[in-house]
């Protein structure tokens, strides 16, 4: 690692996009320092191998510089409750509190879809498409509770930083990604996928029939949204690339990072399939947008503050590329 150059820090990089984005980074003559409980193969990456739930090993960071640090590293979707705060939430403090004084600014934070907290039949969406600012709704669902709050302490961080910082340039940069259901590259059998993705890599058809259907079932954990939210891999690393390269923005952003069509059988629509799953719950909501000729299987998350902001548009339709296969 060239010792004049500021590093850009990627958290999680033993995982499936942090590699994937080490490697990109890498490839652009960036100076990258992984930082994971264990080390990637990465060829070019500076290992630090370090505990988010511990903070253990974090001090292995003193005397780097890095001018982005893209955070990926969580405790996943069927974590526990302590396991989720401990790494989501207390895990991002510890990781921004070893950070901060290293030069750093900019902080591109991995969140989610899910920390809306929908799913469960008595949960719905506010309203649809989701907005990037979409409030948690209260799903007992522990990664969602985790990641809205991990969001909540971002912003309460910022809050301080206006009030503690007059200069607006002297404040950090927070990047909220909230990501959608990452997919595998087409063509390819997909990974990443819920289970309402069947062997043709559709919704299944007999969700729409069956009130409850485990189609939309994994482990419990009831969420429709996710896997009409598709995004293939490659997109969403181009869009942490777009993110990294953005100029410094003083404040809070989230954006919803999803495909730009929801991930539907021919002929099921939107309305189909929110008005299944949550019935009554979402008798009165707007479904205009995709009434519209032409937007009935539109993105279900608003995308339009990403595409403005940073200029990411998915180059590629999972599901038109695997309905080729």
């Amino acid at each position: 690692m060239s010792a004049e150059k500021s590093a850009v820090l990627v958290t999680g990089t033993t995982g499936w996009i942090g590699k994937a984005l080490a490697a990109a980074l890498v490839e652009q003559g960036e100076n990258v320092v992984g930082l994971a409980r264990r080390a990637c193969d990465v060829p070019g990456v500076v290992n630090v191998q370090a505990d988010l739930a511990t903070g253990a090993g974090l001090e292995k960071l003193k005397g780097m510089k890095f001018k982005v640090c893209v955070h990926l590293a969580a405790s996943a979707g069927w974590c526990s409750l302590e396991q989720g705060l401990e790494i989501n939430v207390q895990g991002t403090r510890r990781l921004l509190d070893a950070v901060a004084p290293l030069e750093c600014k900019k902080f591109i934070i991995a969140s989610t879809i899910s920390a809306i907290g929908t799913g469960a039949p008595d949960h719905p969406p506010v309203k649809v498409p989701f907005p990037d600012d979409h409030p948690y709704v209260g799903h007992p669902w522990p990664y969602a509770l985790s990641k809205i709050q991990m969001e909540q302490l971002i912003h309460f961080i910022a809050a301080n930083e206006r009030l503690s910082q007059p200069d607006a340039l002297q404040r950090n940069d927070f990047m909220l990604m909230r990501i959608g259901c990452v997919m595998t590259d087409p063509p390819g059998v997909p990974r990443h996928l819920e289970t309402a993705i069947d062997e043709d890599f559709v919704v299944r058809r007999q969700s729409l029939e069956v009130p409850g259907s485990s189609a939309f079932e994994t482990g419990g954990i009831c969420f429709p949204e996710g896997p009409l939210a598709a995004i293939a891999l490659t997109d969403m690393v181009r869009c942490l690339l777009l993110a990294v390269a953005e100029q410094h923005h003083p404040g809070v952003r989230a954006f919803n990072v999803t495909g730009l069509k929801s991930f539907l059988a021919e002929g099921v629509t939107v309305p189909q399939i929110m008005k299944h799953w949550y019935g009554d719950a979402v008798a009165d909501m707007d479904f205009s947008h995709f009434e519209a000729p032409g937007h009935e299987q539109d993105a279900i998350y608003d995308n339009a503050a990403v595409q403005k902001e940073l200029g990411f548009f998915p180059q590629i339709d999972p599901f038109t590329a695997y309905a080729k296969e």
